[in-house]
């Protein structure tokens, strides 16, 4: 016979005890939570300003603006992440030159719907060990200055900003950079040389931006670039030598860009390439595009003409009728990596 693990007194079945438990879990809860909050809110190694919260666990600090000046940082503090932010968008904050001069952190993150002004020289004086910068929903125009002595960054997020240009001089102070995202700005342009000292990036995203061309020395000097991200723009055509150097490329997004077509001659140097997509794009399945046939890549893209074919996948719609010699494009192959998504 198998022994019971019934409560005494209580029948199989009998839910009468489960009011009972629920309410000491409750009171147990009640009892234990104010006290968890205040080392949860407070324990900021010293640090007094009440704007700024550091959960006991991690090491984390997290300011709220609630003025127009800055916390004061100490040296003597070290966190591997600093926010700072603001939900309030009436306040104006101006970051002065060698504003975290003494700030210890590898990584700083403002995101904020305030009107924020940053001053050249603000990042002057950060400690070496910041290599992650994040900068959202705050800024406009940028100063040429603002970064410097940040040569030691590996990534610059300046996504979901306002951001209508990027000047020449913005990026060239970063020899070490790998990620750079500028998505969702207002982006209408972006100089030729703007990229051109990123000798190390691997990972670029531009998506969700107003670009309306794309010139062909913008990513000549980008040999190492892996990721390209350039979904929801507004190109109408892209030049043939547009992607060219970009031989360690793996990973291109050109949806929702208004591309009718894509011309072969435009990927022959991406010879990595294992993933495209031409998704969300008015595709004009022709001989023009036939070179589809041929591409071993992880494709994707559906045709939007001729009527007959409207939502095929470009990589199923029959090309039989095209050839080499009509198409104008040649063929095109393609090494797909051994993981295509590894590295996103």
């Amino acid at each position: 016979m198998v022994a019971s693990t019934a409560t005494p007194g209580v029948q199989r079945g009998d839910v009468s005890e489960e009011p009972r438990r629920w309410l000491l879990i409750a009171a147990l809860v009640v009892a234990v939570v104010p006290t968890a909050n205040a080392h949860y809110y407070y324990d900021c190694a010293g640090f007094r300003d009440t704007r700024c919260r550091c959960p006991y666990w991690l090491n984390i600090m997290t300011c709220t603006l609630t003025g127009d000046q800055l916390p004061s940082f100490l040296a003597s503090h070290k966190y591997d992440i600093v926010r700072i932010g603001s939900p309030n968008n009436s306040l104006s904050v101006t970051i002065n030159a060698e504003a975290f001069k003494n700030l210890r952190t590898k990584t700083l993150e403002i995101f904020s719907f305030a009107n924020i002004t940053v001053k050249p020289g603000a990042f002057s004086g950060v400690a070496d060990q910041l290599e992650e910068l994040k900068i959202g929903r705050t800024l406009r125009p940028i100063p040429d200055d603002i970064f410097h002595g940040l040569g030691q960054l590996r990534l610059l997020d300046l996504g979901e900003n306002r951001l209508k240009t990027v000047s020449r001089a913005m990026f060239n102070n970063f020899p070490r950079l790998e990620e750079l995202f500028l998505y969702r700005n207002r982006l209408d342009e972006i100089p030729d040389d703007s990229f051109d000292g990123l000798t190390q990036l691997k990972f670029l995203d531009i998506s969700n931006n107003n670009l309306k061309t794309v010139t062909h020395t913008m990513f000549s000097h980008l040999s190492r670039l892996t990721n390209l991200y350039l979904a929801s723009n507004k190109f109408v055509t892209i030049p043939d030598d547009a992607f060219l150097g970009l031989g360690q490329l793996e990973h291109l997004s050109l949806e929702s860009c208004g591309l009718s077509t894509l011309r072969a001659p435009l990927l022959r140097s991406t010879t990595n390439l294992g993933y495209l997509s031409l998704a969300y794009n008015p595709l004009v399945c022709d001989c023009q595009l036939s070179w589809v046939r041929t591409a071993a890549v992880d494709l994707h893209g559906s045709c939007t003409n001729p009527p007959s074919a409207r939502d095929q996948e470009i990589t199923r719609y029959n090309f039989s009728q095209c050839n080499q010699e009509n198409t104008g494009n040649g063929c095109i192959y393609f090494k797909p990596p051994l993981d295509v998504y590894g590295s996103i």
